[in-house]
């Protein structure tokens, strides 16, 4: 099964942006604008941390 075209594109943004050492965060914008718009359809996002 092949990839959509838009994670093609997201993996060569975020190359070009890890060359300025900004692909952190690109990562974490995503990451948080995913967690503020929520999927249709889908249970809202959580994370768990756990210390060893």
């Amino acid at each position: 099964m092949g990839r959509a075209p838009e994670v093609k594109t997201l993996r060569r943004k975020l190359g070009e942006l890890v060359a300025y050492r900004r692909g952190a965060a690109l990562q974490g914008a995503l990451a948080a604008a995913h967690a503020a718009t929520g999927s249709p359809g889908h249970a809202p996002t959580a994370s768990t941390t756990v210390d060893t």
